[in-house]
């Protein structure tokens, strides 16, 4: 993200008071990762700006989105812009990466 939220520097209780949502939305994607096999592979689909890319470091994470949200959002973060429809998978007679 280009600008960060001054949130970030709120106390833990105090953050997750006044942004639950997101708050809430953080704590998940933190666990979720956590619990993840370090072979596991993670597509983002609708990665925005990429904010959860952070947590999935020791994964293979690919973040894919349309762009054409927020015109100030910089979707570097974004390793592809496709749709969930045109996103290249993998076929039967791929073979695993």
């Amino acid at each position: 993200m280009n600008n960060p939220s001054p949130a970030r520097w709120l106390p833990a209780p105090l953050r997750r008071y006044i942004l639950h949502f997101e708050t809430a939305i953080e704590e998940a994607v933190i666990r979720f990762a956590g619990g993840l096999p370090a072979s596991a592979r993670v597509l983002d689909a609708g990665a925005g700006e990429g904010q959860y890319a952070h947590h999935f470091t020791r994964l293979r994470y690919t973040g894919i989105d349309l762009g054409i949200g927020d015109a100030a959002w910089n979707y570097a973060g974004s390793i592809a812009s496709a749709t969930s429809s045109n996103f290249p998978s993998p076929t039967a007679s791929s073979t695993p990466a």
